[in-house]
């Protein structure tokens, strides 16, 4: 009976610890569950707290902006759009490469502005009055759009990129407009839309001037545009046209040439809004590679020695190592290209041109090592890599698609 007894309060004294145990356990859950939800409610507060806080920040920015705007202040109402705050973080992304962070900051930029419109009733506004916040909110706006035309470049998102630069040529007066067309052409090259590109280089070069919305004073940037059209031709395999822009793009830059002879020493090689003489070397080099292909090698020689000569004095340009390659110069052509590579380390394009430079002496290794730095350092124009005749001895290479592979969508 005893033994009964003592079974049985073992049992029970078992059975009460289980539970309190489990007890102990819910508990101890419980309390955990009661810490987080209380943790979410203070994150949720605090959150609250700061965007009540940047709220009225930007209120308070924005009276400022609008009452200097009233009172004609246009630089200082421009000032007051980029807080110290926003500042630092806009060089904080910009060292990280974090587009994505930038094109959120302007996309605010640009909100803030559109409401400072509308509480203006700038279309109102005479759009010739130059004084007018019309052409405050134009400039600023265009700035704004050009630059998140360059981070969608940079994350390799061309269709986003093309249209803010066409958002920023319909805001530009007619000389800036220039600059933000050419950045919309590069664009539209780096993104293989080359139709586009030829499309947009011919309405700059239209003789029909009641049609231009802009304006081109200088021989040289009408010859860089000549010679991005030539090769959007020379791209699509439209050779007999490359060459005919080619050697538009030439006479215009012997007429530049003669206008920087006449020029003050101060002023000396700069004849152009866009590009300078040393950017020339282009477009002899260009049409030197079309003799080249087209049998004239005299012809083609020439040319090469006049893309060297031109940067003679600098001797760090892409152009003139591939030049000196087609000259037979190999060991100086691949110095030029490693001085180029030490002054930009970190530089997508140093290193493409680096690959494109060895593909054409057919140093299979080396081009493609190059190349993937490139695409390390963030190169995304996979339109250029498929059409880019210097690359023609990777092309169809196993490790030519894996390097597409994986780089095309990492952003």
């Amino acid at each position: 009976m005893k033994t009964i007894i003592s079974i049985i309060a073992i049992s029970v004294l078992i059975t009460a610890t289980i539970c309190g145990i489990q007890t102990g356990k819910e508990y101890a859950q419980d309390q955990q569950r009661q810490e987080i939800l209380h943790q979410k409610t203070l994150q949720q507060k605090y959150a609250e707290q700061r965007r009540l806080a940047d709220e009225e920040n930007r209120m308070a920015i924005e009276k400022k902006f609008l009452q200097n705007v009233k009172e004609k202040k246009w630089d200082e109402a421009k000032e007051k759009r980029y807080t110290p705050k926003r500042k630092a973080l806009m060089v904080q992304y910009e060292e990280n490469k974090n587009w994505r962070g930038l094109i959120s900051i302007y996309d605010s930029i640009e909100s803030e502005f559109a409401n400072a419109c509308k509480k203006q009733s700038v279309d109102k506004i005479s759009h010739n009055d130059d004084e007018s916040f019309y052409w405050l909110i134009c400039e600023e706006e265009a700035d704004i759009h050009a630059a998140k035309g360059s981070f969608y470049q940079n994350i390799g998102n061309y269709k986003s990129a093309v249209t803010e630069y066409s958002k920023a040529t319909n805001r530009m007066t007619k000389m800036n407009c220039v600059y933000s067309k050419m950045e919309l052409v590069k664009c539209c090259i780096e993104g293989g839309m080359y139709k586009m590109a030829i499309d947009e280089c011919s309405e700059m070069l239209s003789t029909d001037e009641s049609n231009k919305s802009f304006q081109i004073v200088w021989n040289f940037d009408l010859a860089y545009i000549y010679g991005l059209r030539g090769w959007c031709h020379e791209m699509t395999g439209n050779n007999t046209k490359a060459l005919t822009d080619y050697n538009k793009a030439a006479e215009c830059c012997d007429k530049a040439t003669q206008e920087n002879i006449n020029l003050p020493a101060s002023e000396s090689k700069w004849c152009g809004w866009l590009c300078c003489i040393e950017d020339m070397d282009f477009i002899y080099l260009k049409r030197g590679e079309q003799y080249r292909r087209g049998g004239n090698n005299e012809l083609a020689r020439a040319e090469f020695e006049r893309a060297i000569e031109i940067n003679n004095t600098t001797k760090t340009t892409s152009c003139r190592s591939y030049a000196l390659h087609y000259l037979g110069h190999n060991s100086e052509a691949i110095r030029g290209m490693n001085r180029i590579v030490a002054e930009h380390p970190k530089d997508k394009n140093t290193y493409y041109n680096k690959a494109c430079l060895y593909a054409l002496m057919g140093e299979y290794d080396e081009a493609t090592a190059a190349l993937e730095t490139a695409f390390e350092y963030g190169f995304r124009s996979i339109a250029q890599v498929e059409n880019d005749k210097y690359l023609n001895l990777l092309r169809g290479s196993v490790q030519l698609n894996e390097l597409i592979n994986k780089y095309q969508y990492r952003k």
